[in-house]
C-alpha cells in the first residue's frame, strides 16, 4: 500500500494510536529515571500530555490537517505535565505552525514540519541539554529532510522512526548520568514510543476503522482526572452537584457502572476493582445516581456538593491585588502552606506533576489580579511558566524546586507589596534554603563513588544523591553532615506519611544530639515517598 499524503482524519487516527502505544509503555519509560529514586514519571507525563492532545484533536469539528494539528498543539499546551510534557507541547506547536492552512501533507511537508517542531522546542528551553528528547527530535528532523524526496508517507515514516530509534540509543553516551546508569534518555524514549505507535497505525491502516478514535480514547481516559485543588470552585456549570462515593460489593464492573451513569451528567470517573469502585460525577440528579449504584452494592463515603453555591460564595470574596498558588503533596504540608497565606493548593509534586490546565484552573479561581505560583518541584516550573500564555491574569512564577524552598519563599511573602517586589524577595529567600530529602532506592545503582543497593535508604542534598545505606537514621545523619548545618542555622524536619510520630521524635533527638549548635524543629508533613524532607536556613 502506498500513501502519498495524510489528511486531518489520518492524523487523528495516528495521534490516538500514538497515545495508546505510549500508555502501554509509560511505566517502562518511567523506569528509565537515571537516579534510583521512586519518582520517575517522564513516561506518565508524556502520556498525559499526548492524551490531552489526542482528545482535543478528536473533539475539534474541523477536518483539515492543519486544523487537526493545531487542535493537538492546543490540547498539549493545556495538558502539558512536567518538563518532558512541556517540550512535547512545544514540538506540537512548531509542527502546527509549519502545517497551518494545509488540507493534507506530503512527506516533504512533514519533514519541514518536523524541522520546525525541533527548532521551536529548542527555543523554548532556556538551557538545552544534548542527549535528551530535544536531540532525538532535532537529529530525526535532519534525517527526515534528507528523505523528503520519498513519495510514500508510510515508507518515509518507517525510515524516520528507524533513525529516531538509532539516535535514542546514542543518547546513553551523550550524557554522563545516562552512561553511568546505562540507560537511554527517558524523554527521548517516550517520544520514540509515541512515534512507533503512529507508524504501526500507518502500517496497519485497514484496522484503524475497526474502532473509532473516541472509543480508543475512552479506554485510555479511564483512571485519569485533573489534579485535586484545595478550595477550588468551577466556572460555567451545566450540572450542579459534584457527587462522589464508593460502591462496595461483589463482582463489580467499572464498565457497567460507567455505562449506567453516562446519562446523568458529565465529568464521570469510575475506577476500582471488582469489590470497591470509586464514582465521581457532576449531575443535576445525584439521587438517581445513588439509586442506580445501590443496585450494585453498598454505598459509603458519599459527598454531594452544590458547585453553584461554591461559586456564589467565591464570587462574594473581594478581588485583591495579589494571591498565591502552590503545588504541594502531603496533608500536613498543605496545612502549613495554607497557614502561611497560600490561597489555593494543587495536590501534586513528585510522581504526580499537575498539568498546565490544572495550574490555570487554580490561578483563575484565586480572587486576585495577579497570582504567584510556587511549583515546589523542578519538573513543574516549565508547566507553570506556560500559564501566562493562557490566562488573562497577571502571573509570576517563583522557581522553587523543593518544598523547603517554597516554604522559605512564603516566609518572605508580603501581600502588601507588589508582584515584582514579592517575586524578587521570595526568589532570594528560596535560593537561600538548602534541601535534604530521605527516600529509598528503587534499583541498584552506582552514583559516582557511591554504591547503592535496591531497597537502600538514600539521601539527597539539593537534589544530588550523597548518602545510602540500610539504616534510615545513619543515612539521614550522613546527609545532614554533607550539607553541614552550622551554629545558628535553623534545621526543620518534615516527616512523611510512612513515619510514625514516635519514630520521628526519636530521629529529632538524634539530630539534636549530633548538631547541638543548631535550632532543630519537627513538623508533620504527610508527604508520600520521602520519609523526611529537611531544610537548612
Amino acid at each position: 500500500m502506498k500513501l502519498e499524503k495524510i489528511s486531518g482524519n489520518d492524523f487523528e487516527k495516528l495521534i490516538v494510536h500514538a497515545a495508546k502505544m505510549l500508555n502501554s509503555e509509560k511505566k517502562a519509560v518511567d523506569a528509565l529515571n537515571v537516579f534510583p529514586v521512586p519518582d520517575g514519571d517522564t513516561g506518565t507525563n508524556l502520556y498525559m500530555t499526548l492524551l490531552a492532545a489526542a482528545e482535543e484533536t478528536v473533539k475539534t469539528d474541523a477536518t483539515s490537517l492543519g486544523a487537526k494539528v493545531e487542535a493537538a498543539a492546543r490540547g498539549s499546551l493545556m495538558g502539558a505535565r512536567g518538563n518532558s510534557g512541556v517540550i512535547l507541547s512545544q514540538l506540537f506547536r512548531g509542527f502546527a505552525r509549519a502545517l497551518a492552512g494545509l488540507e493534507t501533507a506530503t512527506p516533504r511537508d512533514l519533514a519541514l514540519a518536523l524541522e520546525e517542531a525541533a527548532k521551536t522546542a529548542y527555543k523554548a528551553v532556556l538551557r538545552p541539554v544534548e542527549g535528551t528528547m530535544l536531540t532525538v527530535a532535532r537529529e530525526t528532523a535532519k534525517m527526515a529532510r534528507q528523505d523528503a524526496f520519498n513519495e510514500d508517507v508510510i515508507g518515509f515514516s518507517c525510515s524516520v522512526l528507524a533513525y529516531a530509534e538509532d539516535i535514542l540509543q546514542q543518547t546513553t553516551n551523550m550524557l554522563p548520568a545516562l552512561r553511568e546508569a546505562g540507560v537511554v534518555d527517558a524523554g527521548g524514549a517516550g517520544l520514540v514510543v509515541a512515534a512507533r505507535g503512529a507508524v504501526e497505525a500507518l502500517t496497519n491502516w485497514q484496522k484503524l476503522d475497526e474502532v473509532s478514535p473516541e472509543e480508543l480514547l475512552q479506554e485510555d481516559r479511564n483512571g485519569t482526572a485533573p489534579a485535586a485543588i484545595q478550595g477550588i470552585v468551577r466556572g460555567t456549570i451545566e450540572f450542579r452537584y459534584c457527587t462522589e462515593f464508593l460502591v462496595i460489593g461483589e463482582d463489580l464492573s467499572t464498565e457497567e457502572i460507567k455505562a449506567s451513569l453516562m446519562e446523568y451528567g458529565d465529568s464521570l470517573l469510575v475506577v476500582g476493582d471488582d469489590s470497591t469502585v470509586k464514582v465521581h460525577i457532576h449531575s443535576n440528579n445525584p439521587g438517581l445516581v445513588l439509586e442506580e449504584c445501590l443496585k450494585r452494592g453498598a454505598l459509603t463515603k458519599v459527598q454531594i456538593n452544590n458547585m453553584e453555591e461554591q461559586n456564589r460564595q467565591a464570587a462574594q470574596k473581594p478581588v485583591k491585588p495579589l494571591g498565591v498558588v502552590a503545588v504541594v503533596s502531603g496533608d500536613g504540608l498543605v496545612d502549613i502552606f495554607t497557614s502561611l497565606g497560600v490561597d489555593l493548593v494543587i495536590e501534586g509534586g513528585q510522581t504526580m506533576n499537575p498539568s498546565t490546565e490544572d495550574l490555570v484552573r487554580a490561578v483563575d479561581n484565586v480572587p486576585a489580579e495577579t497570582v504567584l505560583i510556587l511549583p515546589n518541584n523542578g519538573n513543574v516550573i516549565f508547566s507553570a511558566r506556560q500559564v501566562k500564555e493562557v490566562t488573562a491574569k497577571g502571573v509570576e512564577v517563583i522557581p522553587t524546586r523543593s518544598i523547603p524552598q517554597g516554604l522559605g519563599a512564603m516566609l518572605a511573602y508580603d501581600p502588601q507589596n507588589g508582584a515584582s517586589a514579592n517575586h524578587e524577595a521570595m526568589k532570594a529567600a528560596a535560593e537561600a534554603i538548602h534541601t535534604a530529602e530521605l527516600t529509598y532506592a528503587v534499583r541498584s545503582s552506582q552514583i559516582g563513588d557511591l554504591s547503592i543497593e535496591a531497597g537502600d535508604f538514600i539521601g539527597l542534598a539539593d537534589g544530588d544523591i550523597c548518602a545510602a545505606g540500610p539504616s534510615l537514621t545513619e543515612v539521614g545523619l550522613e546527609l545532614l553532615s554533607t550539607i553541614g548545618p552550622e551554629e545558628g542555622d535553623v534545621l526543620t524536619i518534615y516527616y512523611g506519611q510512612d513515619i510514625e510520630e514516635e519514630q520521628a521524635q526519636a530521629f529529632l533527638k538524634t539530630v539534636r544530639d549530633r548538631f547541638p549548635d543548631c535550632e532543630v524543629e519537627l513538623y508533620y508533613g504527610g508527604q508520600p515517598l520521602y520519609y523526611y524532607i529537611m531544610s537548612i536556613e
